[in-house]
């Protein structure tokens, strides 16, 4: 009978061992989820801070204020005199993998802005600089650019722009996605 006993002593911890380590491991918790790119994006902003961001193929931001190791890092300007052209050209220099230091460059042109609205991409000349490549407008569908603010008063322009481009040499593909800019003239 006394071996009985401890059988079913023995066998009740081995049971609430078990119940522990179950319960102990059910109560992990998740690792938490880093941040998405859109929710590192810098915030945006319609005062003329010289700036132009946007998502580089769902890998890294552009941020043309991120690392600024040479001045200026943006060229920007509007002038209704010449078709009403709007250009924005941005520098980003970021250190890759390696810690080598890479440059890439967004270059927007477009004709007639003349106030808030919805431009196509395909009424300008657009590329994307990287690694010594160059990606122009995707003569299919180059995307958009929305001017927010356009302001003649006080020189402020700025908006929100999706760009897709492309290098014709290799095919090869870049989409910028939730772009946006901040530009004084």
């Amino acid at each position: 009978m006394r071996n009985s006993f401890f059988s079913i002593a023995k066998l009740n911890r081995i049971s609430l061992l078990f119940l522990l380590m179950t319960l102990a491991c059910a109560c992990k918790k998740d690792p938490p989820t880093p941040p998405t790119l859109l929710e590192q994006m810098p915030e945006r902003t319609e005062i003329g801070a010289e700036k132009l961001v946007g998502i580089v193929n769902d890998e890294h931001i552009f941020d043309n204020q991120a690392l600024r190791l040479f001045d200026p890092s943006m060229y920007s300007w509007y002038t209704e005199d010449y078709f009403g052209k709007l250009h924005i050209q941005g520098f980003y220099q970021f250190r890759d993998e390696n810690f080598e230091i890479r440059q890439e460059i967004i270059f927007i042109e477009l004709h007639f802005i003349y106030g808030e609205g919805t431009y196509d991409f395909n009424t300008g000349y657009n590329y994307f600089k990287a690694k010594g490549v160059v990606y122009t407008n995707d003569t299919i569908d180059a995307g958009q650019l929305i001017v927010t603010k356009y302001d003649t008063i006080n020189n402020i322009f700025s908006g929100t722009f999706n760009l897709n481009l492309i290098n014709y040499e290799t095919n090869e593909r870049i989409y910028i996605t939730d772009g946006w800019f901040d530009i004084k003239d």
